[in-house]
């Protein structure tokens, strides 16, 4: 039985976060991150463990300066279980792939596509990064041909040079939630096979959050 993961949801009120994470639960997760922007989430992660479901802490670090971004990769990487760094420019894209602490690497829409060649994919390999498509991002996009163009471009290489590839809901509220099968059939307008989505939003998160979870615990930090 696959065990299956959304890596990231950012309540936008905190009151909605008990309702949010039981509706993971019941939309068949096993593994829930709960995520904030450059500070480390809110949230009991053993307060909220809601029948089998495990909360994991994750922030994304969105900033303009690879120092900045270096500064904030010491402070949170062994306060929360995932790293992810939104890729703002070119350069932050390079930073954060070679970075081993980092584990996201999350592409804004206005990211520039010559980003997705082999050589600029194979970075995140080396620093066993993934690559996350958030199902919000397309829902709520402007120009939806674009991130699209993005997103199939990304998957394409990513898959070619062996960069997990990770699909998230993005929920910000109970009513953005998905189930792992509509995030699966996210796989289709990417041109993702059916049996490689399964490791998406499965194998290829679990697999990070549990490999972090163990580090933290190392490291007497979990």
């Amino acid at each position: 039985m696959a065990i299956y993961a959304d890596i990231l949801i950012s309540p936008s009120q905190r009151k909605d976060l008990a309702n949010m994470l039981l509706t993971a639960k019941r939309l068949g997760f096993t593994y829930v991150a709960v995520t904030s922007v450059n500070k480390v989430p809110e949230v009991d992660v053993k307060g909220h463990s809601i029948n089998g479901l495990k909360v994991v802490k994750r922030v994304i670090i969105d900033v303009e300066d690879k120092s900045e971004a270096l500064s904030m990769i010491r402070k949170f990487r062994y306060k929360v279980q995932l790293i992810s760094v939104k890729c703002n420019s070119l350069g932050l894209a390079r930073f954060a792939a070679r970075d081993r602490r980092v584990d996201i690497l999350m592409l804004p829409e206005s990211f520039q596509l010559k980003f997705a060649d082999k050589s600029e994919v194979r970075l995140a390999l080396q620093g066993n990064t993934a690559v996350e498509i958030s199902l919000r991002e397309l829902i709520h996009s402007k120009n939806l041909s674009k991130i699209l163009a993005l997103y199939q471009r990304i998957c394409l290489f990513a898959r070619k040079v062996g960069v997990p590839i990770i699909i998230s809901s993005g929920a910000s509220n109970v009513y953005e939630m998905r189930s792992p099968y509509d995030m699966l059939s996210l796989a289709l307008l990417l041109d993702i096979p059916l049996h490689y989505a399964q490791h998406c939003v499965s194998t290829f998160p679990v697999e990070i959050i549990e490999r972090n979870i163990k580090k933290l615990e190392e490291f007497g930090h979990g």
